[in-house]
């Protein structure tokens, strides 16, 4: 068994923000802290290498190297197959979605399959195919008594698959509902249902700082993360098999004729701030030192250090979800949305306070007890804890769940013209998210600030 993680002394002193220990960072599912070897990357890189790439003087051929390094640590990050080529870098991955469905230039009738969550929903909007788009749902789970603790489910996959199925997107993790999407099973049903015709993009957000991306274990097309949720600057990565479609016919270039045709020059027309490329490099050596091992290779060691930051995590949602599924908290109407344990999810965790359920309609559902809102709003008043509320842009998973606001339609078939575009519900949840530099006495911090606003409210 791994040795645990020395939150105190191995792990916080990496990230400057958390040197004053003076707040509690608990949103970092909307962006993490930054580690100290990434600001120092961009400063020296300012400072010593602030040049146009491209030049065979020695300051531009040193920006080259550093800049390459940012996507050498996305290549080993993702195991993409192909390298540094398939790498491509942006603002963000709602842009490089968007970019992906815009360079998407599949002949024919075409069918895409989305799940109805987070920057995923900009696909089918962007997308020039003629596609029928289907939504893949997040349904309840069958081992838990709670309409609250839905899942992607693969079972829920198949029947909206076909051979005219071309293109699936899902996300790994979702950040709302906190639960691990099994990825290698939904991707070989893809394949086998779709008769391999069917490409896949995995949106790994809100899992990669908790789980080891792996195109080749997956056998995805491509995946999407954000290097600013991952302990580095605000840019975000989309990378491509160089054995997919996607990676060659069929794409079309959105930059110069003349570039040459690999993905990143295809999809990111301008390329992203070069100083900020070079901060995500040291992201991959930070990952690799949390293994606690040196003679290991980069890929197992990855591995190691995602065992070792899985184990601390299930600790804090173990004791954030001990409080939120008590007697006490429960008789205040708090209820979990997602998974109920910490199997199968990650420490992005959650809830709303409800009132007792209303049965006179078609279906049972429950009128909010205390607003998101007000919950968060006392919270921040406190100015010192860090939480949010809100859909998080997971629209179409908010009307999923036994709300009285919540409705779905009856068809979820729709053509691209006239996609899926609730109203979105602006309270939403209260969402608590941590990573694995934040500590169990943080967690208690949180319920115990939690049990007072309840008590309050």
């Amino acid at each position: 068994m791994s040795k645990p993680l020395d939150v105190t002394h191995g792990v916080r002193p990496h990230f400057p923000a958390l040197a004053a220990n003076d707040f509690i960072f608990a949103d970092n599912a909307g962006g993490s802290q930054i580690l100290q070897s990434s600001i120092d990357a961009i400063t020296r890189y300012l400072v010593t290498s602030n040049v146009q790439l491209g030049g065979g003087y020695p300051h531009s051929r040193e920006a080259a190297r550093q800049v390459d390094k940012g996507k050498e640590a996305a290549a080993v990050l993702t195991n993409v197959q192909g390298g540094t080529e398939q790498i491509v870098i942006g603002s963000s991955t709602t842009q490089l979605a968007s970019n992906l469905g815009y360079a998407c230039a599949l002949a024919g009738k075409t069918r895409g399959l989305f799940e109805a969550n987070d920057e995923l929903s900009s696909l089918p909007q962007s997308t020039r195919l003629n596609l029928t788009i289907k939504y893949w749902l997040p349904t309840p789970l069958p081992d838990s008594d709670s309409p609250f603790a839905l899942a992607l489910s693969v079972s829920d996959l198949e029947p909206l698959l076909s051979a005219n199925t071309r293109l699936v997107a899902f996300t790994a993790v979702s950040n709302l509902l906190g639960h691990r999407t099994h990825v290698k099973d939904a991707v070989q049903l893809i394949k086998s249902k779709c008769g391999g015709r069917a490409m896949t993009v995995v949106d790994c957000v809100a899992y990669a700082p908790h789980g080891r991306m792996d195109m080749q274990e997956w056998d995805c097309d491509a995946v999407l993360f954000s290097f600013y949720k991952l302990f580095g600057p605000h840019l975000s990565c989309l990378a491509i098999s160089s054995s997919s479609p996607l990676s060659s016919t069929a794409l079309q270039s959105l930059g110069h004729y003349f570039h040459p045709q690999t993905p990143a020059y295809k999809l990111a027309p301008g390329g992203a701030p070069y100083e900020l490329q070079v901060g995500c490099h040291p992201i991959l050596p930070y990952l690799l030192s949390l293994s606690n091992e040196d003679d290991a290779d980069p890929a197992q060691r990855l591995v190691k250090a995602y065992e070792r930051i899985q184990a601390h995590e299930k600790t804090l949602s173990e004791r954030m979800l001990a409080y939120l599924l008590s007697e006490q908290a429960r008789a205040k109407g708090v209820r979990v949305v997602g998974p109920e344990t910490a199997q199968d999810r990650v420490p992005t965790i959650s809830f709303v306070v409800i009132e007792q359920a209303d049965s006179s309609g078609e279906r049972v559902t429950y009128k909010k007890k205390v607003m998101s809102k007000d919950i968060v709003s006392r919270f921040d008043a406190t100015q010192k804890i860090g939480i949010k509320y809100g859909h998080f842009y997971s629209t179409k998973v908010m009307l999923c769940l036994p709300l009285d606001t919540s409705v779905t339609p009856d068809n979820l078939v729709f053509d691209k013209s006239s996609a899926w575009q609730p109203q979105p519900d602006e309270d939403g949840v209260v969402r608590i998210s941590f990573v694995h530099y934040n500590t169990l006495e943080e967690v208690d911090a949180i319920v115990e600030q939690l049990k007072k606003v309840l008590e309050e409210l």
